[in-house]
């Protein structure tokens, strides 16, 4: 299985434990950005092929949304979400 860390993080944020949803999103926002370097990596892919994001941990499942979204602009067409725990 490839794995490509298609996604790079353009800034730190404070912790999302504490904040509600709609915090998470303001708070995250603009924090990941698709590395260029795989520019036109998933217009290759076959259609049937899955793009999984993995997190540690789901609470709001803000984190994922936002890398899904920049995944989807790069062209990903399937994307799933693996996690290791739901709070």
């Amino acid at each position: 299985i490839p794995v490509v860390k298609a996604l790079k993080r353009t800034r730190y944020q404070s912790p999302q434990a504490s904040l509600t949803r709609e915090a998470r999103m303001s708070n995250l926002g603009g924090a990941f950005q698709f590395d260029k370097r795989y520019a036109g990596y998933f217009q290759r892919q076959p259609k049937h092929m899955i793009t999984a994001i993995i997190d540690d941990v789901c609470t709001t499942c803000t984190t994922a949304e936002l890398c899904a979204r920049q995944l989807k602009i790069a062209g990903a067409k399937n994307i799933i979400l693996l996690t290791v725990a739901k709070t």
